[in-house]
């Protein structure tokens, strides 16, 4: 049976694959940074920060590298300028620059620190510019629930899972949120949003997953069922596991699509570029960080029933 490729699957996302998938990495990481940009008609692939393979504050990252889409190998780039190394950071393409948003550092007694800076990095000349600091520091994005994922295509978002902090006897719990929200926009006034709450995902909810859009489909990729800190090691003492299938949200259907997909989580995002989608680093199987560069080409598996068999709000 021939292969049916995210191509066939998502026709009007228009992804052209190109020859060359990205080369490896110089060295193993995850949680890292990864953004999509141009500059002067080259395109190029941004991976900043994260933790490397032994897993403690001492292998937290202040730098990264940069890839030529086309090319066969990654450029350093140099350490960001307050040289505090952290993971969980943010990052967004507006333009020809890559936006890098919050993290969290690492102490040497454990002690982790959410720091409040903004930058923005043109990959041209490999320079960093420090932008005004965010009102109140954050890292993983959100703060009603953390290690969750959303993507955004024509002004809805859908925002899934992650992981709710409760207070039990004066001491803290961490619980699996199985809840996807999904937002819509209003296009006169971008700061209002209208949430409506939609069916979960088949499955058990997931923790740092990728999120990403095309066309009227969300994909989710990757995470693990099992909540952990930056080590691996699951909030409950077990070792947490990557999940493989990709979860995909039909906005048109209002349905839940299942796919194949890479064994990968910690993702901070995907890479979507010329070249295709691509799981840049990340934790594979036993909690091993890697440096390997994933091609993410789902094979269609399940579909769940259409929610209302209508266009969703």
């Amino acid at each position: 049976m021939p292969r049916l490729s995210l191509i066939t699957l998502l026709a009007a996302c228009e992804i052209a694959r190109a020859a060359s998938p990205p080369p490896p990495l110089p060295e193993p990481v995850t949680n890292n940074v990864v953004a999509v940009t141009e500059s002067a008609g080259r395109e190029y692939i941004v991976s900043l920060f994260g933790l490397g393979p032994g897993k403690t504050w001492r292998d937290l990252r202040s730098g990264g590298y940069v890839h030529q889409t086309g090319t066969d190998n990654w450029i350093a780039l140099p350490e960001i300028p307050d040289g505090r190394a952290r993971l969980a950071a943010a990052a967004a393409t507006v333009g020809n620059h890559v936006y890098i948003f919050g993290g969290y550092t690492i102490a040497a007694d454990g002690n982790e620190s959410s720091v409040p800076y903004v930058y923005r990095l043109d990959v041209a000349d490999r320079s960093y510019l420090r932008l005004a600091d965010i009102p109140t520091p954050v890292d993983n994005s959100l703060a009603r629930v953390f290690g969750h994922a959303g993507a955004i295509t024509g002004g809805r978002m859908l925002i899934c899972d992650g992981v709710q902090v409760l207070r039990e006897d004066s001491r803290h719990r961490y619980a699996p949120s199985s809840e996807c929200w999904l937002g819509r926009i209003d296009p006169t006034v971008p700061t209002e949003i209208t949430w409506t709450r939609v069916t979960s995902h088949p499955g058990l909810p997931r923790y740092r997953m990728a999120a990403l859009a095309h066309g009227d489909r969300l994909l989710f990729v990757g995470g693990s069922a099992n909540p952990y800190n930056y080590d691996g090691i699951g909030y409950d003492g077990t070792q947490s596991e990557p999940e493989s299938d990709v979860l995909m949200f039909d906005l048109r259907r209002v349905c839940w699509q299942i796919a194949d997909g890479p064994a990968v989580m910690d993702l901070r995002a995907v890479a979507v570029s010329s070249t295709g989608i691509h799981v840049i680093g990340g934790m594979r199987a036993a909690q091993e960080v890697s440096n390997t560069i994933i091609a993410v080409e789902p094979r269609l598996k399940r579909r769940t029933p259409d929610a209302a068999g209508e266009e969703a709000p």
